[in-house]
């Protein structure tokens, strides 16, 4: 019947029956269990959705009765319903069937709860919102949603997510490229980086799809999270870094702000890749807005200005450590941010300001070298009243001014770049600070004054 049944009520029936038996009379329907299952992994595929939910249901309820084996051959071909076609109402019944086994058979469901549960962690980051949730209940009900579950079935979730990296769908490539990042945020990769590390990188070459930002997104990511990794693979790095500055300059300003995001990322990260000589000339053509655009785009213009962003935040990020470099190219560096602090709308003067906290944070004021001048310190200082310090209309920036000038202070005194005009000019400002309307801002501005003594 379940075969040849013709028409909803037939069908609908014919599942709540199956249904009343299991609870009614498990000791008949038991023997018939196996391959009733497998007769409904077919016909959870019907054409109704109304029909697919029932037989979804009936499904949960026959595998309390039926063996292990037939239950893990079930739930991986249920696997296979999700992973393997883009069809959303087949991905869509898979979930459900599998959250109906959970619900209704969640003793038997913990006994192959490890063919199944990888599957189900990928489809909690599926892109239809009702899709992930089933798939987030599941996870959620088996593992109390807790990063030790991620760490439990690493090596079976590592092993799905790099086969979907491959795969000729750019959604699936997509999709397991954000789970594999979500991975990488509660635990180490080391032990998995020769797998995962050539198929970050070969899924990077070539054109832009959408969905790629995930992929650049990614690299930096699995990078951090390996460092041992690369303890006595610098190579490796130096490749890595490559490829970032190579996606960095991709015309696509939606795909291109991402990875330019992800190379500052990755350069603060690894202290050890200098790559500051290498990216300047870009970012700060970015931040300049001199790079080749058709005028009659203004619909980028809001794009543009995020692009800008990212390059304004990546600028300091990618600051160099190296006190010889530092001597030669603070200048420039100061030179070229204060002016755009002065004359960029306000996301960009914040990512400005990141950059110069970054800037500060890097220099290296134990070195015999001059590695920041006297008039660079007071151009940032007037440039911050400028660009942050007076601008009323945000509130935000003038914060993330005055975060930044306790943390300059703390950087330079006692070393040999404070200076007597230094200190006058922190004076100077710092008074000026003081008048703020704000007492959250007048009050640290006078605490700030107070410990230039």
């Amino acid at each position: 019947m379940i075969k040849k049944a013709v028409g909803l009520p037939t069908k609908a029936g014919c599942a709540h029956l199956l249904v009343s038996l299991c609870i009614k009379k498990p000791a008949v329907m038991r023997p018939f269990a196996d391959t009733i299952l497998k007769t409904l992994g077919s016909a959870i595929k019907d054409k109704s959705p109304a029909v697919r939910k029932s037989y979804a249901v009936a499904v949960g309820y026959l595998s309390r009765l039926v063996t292990d084996a037939a239950l893990v051959k079930l739930v991986e071909r249920l696997g296979g319903y999700y992973l393997d076609t883009e069809e959303e109402d087949l991905r869509s019944i898979a979930a459900v069937t599998v959250r109906e086994i959970s619900k209704n058979a969640s003793d038997k469901f913990k006994g192959v709860a490890s063919a199944i549960l990888p599957t189900v962690y990928y489809g909690t980051f599926d892109a239809h919102k009702d899709i992930a949730e089933v798939w987030k209940e599941v996870w959620e009900e088996h593992t109390t949603g807790a990063t030790s579950a991620v760490k439990l079935y690493a090596d079976e979730i590592v092993q799905l997510l790099s086969k979907q990296l491959t795969s000729a769908s750019w959604n699936a490539k997509k999709q397991s490229a954000i789970a594999l990042k979500a991975v990488s945020d509660v635990m180490e990769l080391t032990k998995y980086m020769d797998t995962i590390l050539p198929l970050v990188l070969d899924g990077l070459s070539g054109r832009t799809w959408d969905g790629k930002e995930h992929v650049v997104n990614l690299l930096p990511s699995v990078a951090l999270s390996s460092k041992v990794y690369f303890s006595d693979k610098a190579s490796k790095l130096q490749e890595i870094a490559k490829v970032l500055l190579r996606e960095s300059k991709k015309v696509n300003k939606q795909y291109k702000r991402y990875a330019i995001d992800a190379l500052g990322k990755f350069l603060d990260g690894f202290a050890e890749v200098d790559y500051y000589l290498e990216v300047k000339a870009m970012l700060f053509m970015i931040l300049e807005n001199n790079e080749d655009e058709d005028e009659d785009e203004e619909h980028d213009k809001p794009l543009q200005l995020m692009v800008m962003a990212s390059s304004a935040k990546a600028i300091g990020l990618a600051w160099t450590r190296n006190a010889q470099l530092q001597e030669q190219h603070s200048s420039e560096f100061v030179t070229k941010t204060c002016q755009a602090l002065v004359r960029n709308i306000w996301n960009v003067r914040a990512a400005l300001l990141e950059s110069l906290d970054k800037f500060f944070e890097k220099l290296d004021l134990t070195s015999s070298a001059k590695v920041v001048s006297e008039e660079s310190i007071v151009l940032i200082l007037d440039s911050l009243l400028e660009g942050s310090l007076r601008d009323f209309k945000y509130v935000g920036l003038r914060n993330q001014g005055l975060e930044l000038l306790k943390n300059l202070i703390a950087k330079l005194k006692g070393t040999s770049a404070w200076t007597p005009v230094i200190s006058a000019k922190l004076r100077e400002v710092l008074s000026i600070v003081r008048k703020d309307p704000l007492p959250s801002i007048s009050e640290v501005a006078a605490v700030l004054e107070s410990t230039l003594d």
